[in-house]
């Protein structure tokens, strides 16, 4: 998943989790314990381990300066993390690469289901703009 940092200064490639349906079935509180605990847990496993080792962070010191609400659970969700600031966003290859990273730590989470995507195509608008347009 791809989170933008609220004020446009930045954005995070990231392997996370939902925070939608334990927020609803927990409430937003005791969801958020929940998917912290999780992501915790999550990030001993290998296929996390893995994205150590190429750079992400797995811990949970993403910041995407958002204000209480979806963004701040997303911000106890995230596994592992990479951080790219505006202006500095990666070549392609390396883009790929690191997005490729991803699939196959999904894929290893999974079950070692593998990806058969041979090209990604990405497109970013950067904008610190919340207008709908800028989406």
């Amino acid at each position: 998943m791809i989170l933008f940092q609220q004020d446009g200064s930045g954005l995070y490639l990231t392997f996370n989790q939902g925070v939608t349906d334990p927020m609803k079935r927990l409430g937003n509180a005791d969801g958020i314990v929940a998917i912290k605990s999780r992501a915790e847990e999550l990030r001993g496993e290998a296929g996390c381990q893995s994205l150590g080792k190429a750079g992400f962070l797995r811990d949970s010191s993403i910041d995407l300066r958002a204000d209480p609400g979806l963004g701040k659970g997303y911000e106890g969700s995230t596994i592992a993390y990479k951080f790219y600031p505006k202006g500095g966003i990666p070549d392609d290859y390396q883009l790929v690469k690191d997005l490729q990273l991803l699939l196959e730590a999904y894929g290893s989470f999974l079950g070692g289901v593998e990806s058969n995507m041979s090209t990604v195509h990405l497109l970013l608008k950067w904008s610190a703009d919340p207008q709908p347009r800028t989406v």
